[in-house]
Formats: structure tokens, sequence, C-alpha cells
């Protein structure tokens, strides 16, 4: 939930550090006493700490989140991203933001099948979603509001999911992180959206 604000006040936290130790190492210079010098230092920290993290979160996410393409999975540079996308997937366009992301992908259905029954028995999953694909599956297709939902969640990914694509829901993490899929198994494109924390 909180993991994205975690960089900008790692940063700031050095910043102001290195700011403090340069005030009160150029004190004398500036004919002030040491004292007086950590005393303001602290007080600009204070003051400083909340627009200098949301300077830095501006910055930071203009390079961690939106739309990236990747030609394959092993281009992808984030562990968020990859926990919860197919290794044989390919042809990858992701919008990724603070809490998940959308992708629109293109895989073969069988080694789909098989991703999803090898990530089904990991133990990072919560025990409830352990069990067969075959059980939890409950394979269905997408009804009218259903579809009208989707092409608005994925409005500019080329073209979004018609009618008669499969939908399947991701095991769920301990921690509440899942994803579903809407499959396209006879085109090979599979459009996803995921959740973590």
């Amino acid at each position: 939930m909180f993991w994205s604000i975690i960089l900008p006040i790692q940063i700031t936290c050095l910043a102001l550090a290195i700011l403090s130790m340069l005030l009160i190492a150029m004190a004398p210079r500036i004919r002030w006493k040491r004292r007086f010098a950590l005393l303001m230092s602290v007080l600009l920290s204070v003051l400083l700490f909340v627009p200098s993290c949301v300077a830095i979160t501006l910055v930071a996410d203009q390079f961690r989140f939106g739309r990236f393409s990747y030609e394959n999975f092993s281009e992808i540079n984030d562990f968020r991203v990859q926990r919860f996308l197919p290794p044989s997937a390919n042809k990858i366009l992701v919008d990724k933001f603070s809490s998940g992301f959308r992708a629109r992908f293109q895989i073969e259905p069988d080694k789909l099948d098989q991703w999803l029954d090898e990530l089904r028995t990991e133990t990072e999953f919560d025990a409830s979603s352990r069990i067969s694909r075959a059980i939890s599956k409950e394979s269905k297709t997408i009804t009218d509001m259903e579809l009208k939902y989707i092409n608005q969640l994925f409005d500019g990914f080329q073209s979004a999911p018609e009618l008669g694509f499969e939908v399947i829901e991701g095991p769920r993490g301990a921690n509440g992180a899942e994803f579903t899929l809407w499959v396209d198994r006879k085109n090979g494109i599979a459009f996803e959206l995921a959740g973590y924390w």
C-alpha cells in the first residue's frame, strides 16, 4: 500500500541529512554557533520534509509509473509486474500505477494454462487460492456490462476485449494481491488487471 512512498522518503531523508551536515560544517564560516546551526538544520528539515517528499515523488513517478512497452518478459525490470505476468508472454503493453497495473499481451493458451497451474502451487499465495485450476477457474464469458467496464478499463490499449473472452481469476496473495485475466484463446491475446500492496 505504501511501498511507492518509501523511495521518496529515503531520498528526502538523505538529502536533508546532507544539507544539515553541510549547514553545521559551514556554521563558523557564516558566523553561526554550531548549536544554532544544528537547531536551524532540524527546523529546516522539519519544514522541508513534506514538500521535499512531494517534489521527489512527482519526479520519481514520471519514471516508475505510466505506460511501458516490452517485446518479451525478460525486458521487464519491475518485480511487481514480473510476478503477475507469465514468462512466455510477448508484445507486452503495461500501464503501471502505484497499486497495480493493467496489461495487454500475447501468449499461447497452453503456456498460459501451465503458468496458472504453477502459480497456484506457489507458497506465497493464500492457501484458499491453492486449489486446482479446473476447480477454481469457473471459465465464464464476459457479459455486456462487464464489456463496458473492461473497455473503459483498457481504453487506449489498441483493442479491448470483446464478447467471448474467458475470465480467469488468479490466485490471491496472503497480502491481498491478486489479478484478473481476460483471455481470447482463439487469438492468443490476454488483458490483465493486477492489484498489489
